[in-house]
């Protein structure tokens, strides 16, 4: 199995660096095989090996991609995003098919996302569940854009799905609050009642405070802040303008917030372990950070991504990243509840 895996590995780094270095479509016209769809392949087949415990890659290949080709590749993807920003910064020519080095980095990166260990197989299929949620959706994409649109439309089952997540989030958030306040857990309690407010709060701005479900026209002093014209506070014009800041700050808390806490203070971290989500919900909190982060400072890439960003209603895919925000958010608060509740009963 190894030797397998290791041959398809570099056949597909093969086929994406050819894309990138000799000309974009090269794969595709001189190697019989498009390199992305390649990619897709390879992803595909080692998540459905890694959620079955079976990826064997030789030590070799994981110190190569780890230690060289992935901090290789991010730098590249950098010195393009210096470059198209700031083109005369760089005193360099770079071909119209540099672009694809981003698929090298995906590679790489998802060599490393599939090499995390966990203890429990339920633990693991949860870890890849936000990605088979990714590549689902850009399933229905490619083979039928018209119903993914009616799924991340405006009042579309992905949105009512968040608010329906987001109330039940408030509910469990009280309850481990009220858990905590128990054991005297001073600070953790107070922190997921805010949590608990922010979630009923959302759960509410998802479906505009019921305003189309109860028929309610929006007062002319709202309408002209809001850019929907809704009974909504994140769409008023001021929010707008951090809105974007606020839900990266969401993806990086749960991404990330819990590993740089730890780096900072232990102590404190044991103190509010709890209020941070593990590690095996990583990719439901990373989508909606890289897709902000990308459509405001990396739109280089959301044009290679989507083609002609002015043809294609580009910031609709926030519904699917937004959406793993939901689930990400009710998978973490029925976590630390079953925590809570296993520890009473011991």
């Amino acid at each position: 199995m190894n030797i397998i895996l290791t041959f398809f590995y570099f056949l597909s780094l093969f086929y994406l660096t050819a894309d990138a270095v000799i000309a974009a479509n090269f794969s595709a016209e001189q190697l019989s095989f498009n390199s992305e769809i390649m990619l897709t392949i390879f992803v595909l087949c080692n998540l459905l090996l890694y959620v079955v415990n079976k990826i064997r890659y030789p030590k070799a290949v994981i110190k190569f991609n780890h230690y060289f080709l992935l901090p290789f590749s991010f730098l590249l993807s950098v010195i393009i995003i210096l470059h198209n920003n700031y083109p005369g910064l760089l005193p360099i020519t770079l071909t119209h098919s540099y672009k694809k080095i981003i698929n090298i980095f995906i590679l790489s990166g998802f060599m490393l996302f599939i090499h995390q260990k966990f203890s429990e197989k339920r633990d693991r299929y949860i870890y890849t569940g936000g990605v088979f949620l990714l590549v689902f959706c850009i399933g229905i994409y490619l083979i039928n854009y018209d119903l993914l649109r009616r799924i991340i439309r405006e009042d579309g089952l992905f949105e009512y799905l968040q608010a329906v997540l987001f109330f039940i989030c408030s509910y469990l958030a009280l309850k481990v609050s009220l858990l905590l306040k128990k054991k005297r857990d001073k600070v953790p309690a107070t922190l997921f009642i805010l949590l608990g407010i922010t979630f009923f709060f959302v759960a509410f701005e998802e479906i505009s405070w019921g305003q189309r479900v109860l028929d309610i026209q929006t007062p002319d002093v709202i309408s002209e802040l809001n850019t929907q014209n809704e009974l909504t506070i994140h769409n008023l014009e001021p929010i707008q303008k951090v809105l974007h800041q606020l839900f990266m700050f969401a993806g990086f808390y749960g991404a990330f917030g819990g590993m740089v806490v730890k780096k900072i203070s232990k102590t404190f971290f044991k103190k509010v372990k709890l209020f941070f989500p593990e590690k095996k919900l990583f990719f439901y909190f990373l989508p909606i950070l890289a897709f902000y982060f990308t459509y405001d400072y990396l739109f280089i890439y959301l044009e290679y991504i989507f083609g002609n960003i002015s043809q294609i209603y580009v910031w609709r895919w926030q519904e699917i990243a937004e959406t793993h925000l939901a689930i990400g958010f009710f998978l973490h608060m029925l976590n630390v509840r079953k925590k809570l509740i296993n520890k009473k009963h011991t």
